[in-house]
């Protein structure tokens, strides 16, 4: 089961936004802060079923969310989030007791003579207990460096684990490879595997060159680089599946970002609105209510106001060059031509005030997350919502912003609706392009 994480920033995203609900709530009298309850609803319901991830230190700011929707709802609804918060506040105990737990020298020693128990450590349970042992004082030294040594052992083990699979960006992550100096862990990596393999490939296929006759020198030549080149393939297929979302092909291969059409309609002024769809699933169409609501600080508004006032000059346009979405991005649209032509489109956006920029999030990031929605949710509220934008169209900017931020780093935060992608561009483009990218991907981990 694929987990999300959520930020401490994005936990108060959610808070703030849920604050802004009036305490005469009524379910169904008014849209927008219908959507505002069940965001909430749904990010404690995750987060009790075990889908979504936060850091320890932020369960406080989560039971604290569960315990003020309790004074907004009311009837079944009131009964479903009182369970939830039951649940919430038992998660908190139990990470308080576990807290105690690791604090304790002769606890943490027996944990880690349990082998079973100790391959269950979570990364902050793992960073509690070495910082136990290194400030402990009361016992031998050797008896200390038996526990680091096997505490390091296990969190190697967390670390090659968690990995592959965590976001980077996760607070927990960022302290856990800091505290074991995972950082500066020298691997081999898939793509030098990839290499090697193809090197002696082709190197077998030089000496089988030797000893056969000058009639079937260029047949075998030709069948072991095709082997050769066959098993490098499959390699960067299996490693780009680790990091870039399928994406499906078909129609949607050759897609031109530029003449995306408007589908949207206005009621009253009230807010956005999109017209009814056949096939939008019930998540995403709560992502394109709630995401409106989100507000961002009276400081960080004014930040990105003033950036979007400065004069606009050659030397701020976003360009191709070879970096990671730079890669990405023209192996989904198909050409250097189009990626320029959509950082071209959204730098223009934001110079004009229709998006603003989140600090430390790129042009490249926004182009990126924008293709990704009409990749593999093409036909959901939010991708709908982005097509209008970039028709020229007017959405809300907090809205696009969390878009952006919900769709993280490499995509993978946009889900298909079901499980029918199982194609990817990548298996389409050139090999040169599909090396770049994947060079890309290794010093992105």
């Amino acid at each position: 089961m694929q987990k999300s994480y959520l930020s401490k920033k994005e936990l108060e995203l959610f808070n703030r936004s849920q604050q802004s609900v009036s305490v005469s709530y009524q379910h169904g009298h008014n849209d927008v802060e219908d959507a505002i309850v069940m965001q909430s609803i749904d990010v404690l319901n995750d987060y009790v079923k075990g889908e979504l991830l936060i850091a320890n230190a932020d369960i406080v700011m989560l039971e604290q969310m569960a315990k003020g929707l309790l004074h907004k709802v009311k009837g079944a609804m009131y009964q479903k989030v009182f369970v939830l918060y039951q649940k919430v506040k038992e998660s908190a105990k139990k990470i308080k007791e576990e807290e105690q737990k690791y604090a304790n020298f002769a606890k943490v020693v027996s944990l880690l003579n349990n082998k079973k128990q100790a391959r269950k450590m979570s990364m902050e349970n793992l960073m509690l207990a070495k910082k136990t042992i290194e400030a402990d004082t009361q016992h031998s030294s050797k008896q200390k460096q038996r526990a680091i040594q096997q505490l390091q052992s296990y969190a190697l083990t967390k670390y090659a684990e968690m990995k592959q699979v965590c976001d980077k960006n996760f607070e927990p992550y960022k302290k856990f490879v800091s505290a074991y100096n995972f950082a500066y862990q020298k691997t081999a990596g898939n793509l030098g595997k990839v290499k090697a393999e193809l090197k002696n490939t082709l190197n077998q296929g030089k000496e089988s060159v030797k000893k056969k006759s000058s009639f079937n020198i260029f047949t075998s030549w030709a069948n072991h680089i095709k082997a050769g080149f066959q098993s490098m393939k499959h390699m960067f297929k299996k490693i780009y599946y680790k990091y870039e979302p399928a994406i499906a092909v078909g129609s949607l291969l050759v897609i031109s970002l530029v003449g995306w059409k408007a589908i949207k309609t206005t009621e009253g002024g009230s807010g956005l609105r999109f017209a009814p769809q056949t096939e939008v699933s019930k998540s995403s169409a709560k992502a394109q209510e709630t995401a409106q609501t989100i507000h961002f600080d009276e400081a960080r508004q004014k930040s990105v106001q003033k950036q979007q006032a400065k004069p606009s000059n050659s030397s701020s346009k976003t360009t191709v060059e070879k970096d990671y979405y730079d890669t990405a991005l023209q192996i989904h649209l198909g050409s250097k031509e189009a990626v320029q032509n959509l950082y071209n489109q959204i730098d223009n956006l934001a110079q004009s005030g229709k998006i603003k920029l989140v600090e430390g999030l790129s042009v490249k990031r926004y182009a990126h997350s924008f293709t990704m929605y009409n990749l593999i949710r093409p036909n959901s509220a939010e991708n709908k919502a982005i097509q209008n934008l970039l028709a020229g169209g007017n959405e809300n900017p907090d809205l696009i912003n969390r878009l952006v931020m919900k769709a993280q780093a490499k995509g993978e935060g946009v889900r298909p609706d079901n499980n029918s992608v199982k194609t990817s561009n990548f298996d389409n483009a050139n090999l040169s392009l599909q090396i770049q990218h994947l060079k890309n991907l290794q010093a992105q981990r």
